[in-house]
């Protein structure tokens, strides 16, 4: 057996690894993984992303650039609200919390109960917005620039504000999750404003619908490892749960 049939079934069994791995795993040169994948990906044998490569539908490439939050807004809303709404059930008296950008975090704001004291760090416009209106809220709001696909503001001054904050919950989302890569989100802007919300919050919980399971995006922003609660719905797969729970963290399911 060649190399590169090798290195397809190193794929095979482990459907994403990264440059790094299979160098390691075939003994010899990144440089040299990097020459087969080429040729591997020109015989459309292989998909490609960020020094990664896939053999399968695990990594999706099809909507490469074309991702946009509004979209996202109106597929599974109801499976959405449901987890949302479970996610707000967990905030108690005085929390302050973070809200990440995402089309199922958004919906936590219309399950706030009115008259809690609550403070909510955040950085995507449609949840500013829901926030600001209720005056029941403290806010704050972490600018810079404006991505309209996702409807979040990006800048390293408003990491830093994240930074400096004492948050109790920060509530993230996800556009991929898989045992091998991580949790992984649409563009790569928004890995510097994520991390900075992990680093700083007691607890750290995941609202992902079941279908963003087994599926890696283009930007990893976290290892499953880092998650403290994820919170999905009942369609969830048999072996997923099984990851969940294996790693030690709580799951939720809707």
């Amino acid at each position: 057996m060649n190399r590169r049939e090798q290195l397809l079934g190193f794929l095979e069994k482990n459907r994403f690894l990264t440059i790094k791995q299979l160098a390691q795993g075939l003994h010899v040169s990144e440089m040299t993984i990097r020459r087969d994948i080429a040729l591997l990906a020109k015989a459309s044998k292989v998909k490609t992303f960020y020094g990664g490569v896939s053999l399968n539908t695990e990594i999706d490439t099809s909507e490469k650039g074309n991702y946009r939050i509004d979209n996202e807004l109106i597929r599974k809303s109801e499976i959405k609200k449901r987890i949302a709404q479970k996610a707000a059930s967990l905030i108690e008296p005085h929390d302050v919390i973070l809200i990440d950008t995402g089309s199922t975090t958004s919906g936590i704001v219309d399950f706030i109960p009115e008259g809690s004291d609550h403070t909510v760090y955040c950085y995507a416009l449609n949840i500013i917005n829901s926030v600001c209106e209720k005056e029941f809220l403290n806010v704050v709001v972490c600018g810079g620039y404006y991505h309209r696909n996702t409807k979040m503001f990006e800048s390293e001054e408003g990491a830093s504000i994240i930074k400096k904050a004492n948050i109790n919950k920060a509530f993230m989302a996800a556009r991929g999750v898989t045992d091998t890569v991580g949790i992984t989100t649409a563009e790569p802007y928004e890995i510097n404003v994520k991390k900075a919300a992990l680093s700083v919050s007691e607890q750290k919980i995941l609202l992902v619908d079941s279908s963003k399971f087994g599926k890696a995006w283009y930007a990893k922003y976290a290892d499953l490892t880092e998650i403290d609660t994820i919170i999905t719905d009942s369609d969830i797969k048999e072996e997923y749960k099984k990851m969940i729970l294996d790693k030690g963290i709580d799951l939720i399911i809707v």
